[in-house]
């Protein structure tokens, strides 16, 4: 009887053992605890990454839209030599290669549309008998020398003003500029006797109202 008892008591404590102390770890026929931890570097976004992007961004964008190195003043007036030292030689506004490098494609087009109309004598579209840029049908020698080019406030668009005295007449006119790639264009010129060149080109010679 004592043998019985010793050894249902033996038994108790093995099987007591083996439910204490949070069991075999080893064991892969029991439940184990996993520790679930998150990576916040991965799974959530870089606050500083979105920074960094839109700042990025902004300055691609500044970048784009930074004038050319010369001011457009200085443009202007660099125009108006070169046009006053080739007037006599060349056809200007017949002449897409002296044209391109100062005036805006769509005004170049206009010019050239204009000449094309003259020369073949269709005075219902052609629109200029005069110089569109000295507002004048004769110049003198002087001209050059009475120029006065200032910019017009900030920002686009950018305008010239540009005074000069002709065969004894003030003249102001306003330039509007456009940038590209490799500089400024003339996009139009305002004149207080013809108001806008593009205007007047694309209403055949009828300033506009």
């Amino acid at each position: 009887m004592s043998r019985v008892l010793i050894l249902l008591l033996s038994m108790f404590l093995v099987a007591g053992c083996g439910r204490g102390g949070g069991g075999d770890v080893s064991d892969p026929s029991k439940p184990q605890l996993h520790l679930q931890t998150s990576n916040a570097s991965a799974s959530t976004p870089d606050a500083n990454s979105g920074t960094d992007d839109s700042a990025a961004t902004g300055a691609a964008d500044t970048a784009a839209k930074e004038e050319p190195s010369q001011p457009p003043e200085d443009f202007v007036r660099e125009f108006f030599m070169t046009y006053l030292d080739s007037i006599g030689d060349h056809a200007w506004f017949g002449d897409r290669d002296l044209m391109s490098p100062w005036f805006s494609e769509d005004l170049t087009r206009q010019f050239l549309a204009n000449d094309k109309a003259c020369r073949a004598g269709d005075e219902d579209t052609c629109s200029l008998d005069f110089d569109p840029i000295l507002d004048a049908q004769d110049y003198d020698d002087d001209v050059y020398s009475t120029l006065h080019t200032e910019r017009i406030g900030t920002g686009a668009p950018v305008r010239v003003k540009v005074v000069f005295t002709n065969l004894g007449s003030k003249a102001t006119m306003t330039y509007t500029l456009t940038q590209v790639d490799d500089g400024w264009r003339i996009a139009d010129i305002q004149s207080s006797n013809y108001g806008s060149l593009v205007s007047m080109l694309s209403s055949n010679g009828a300033p506009a109202i």
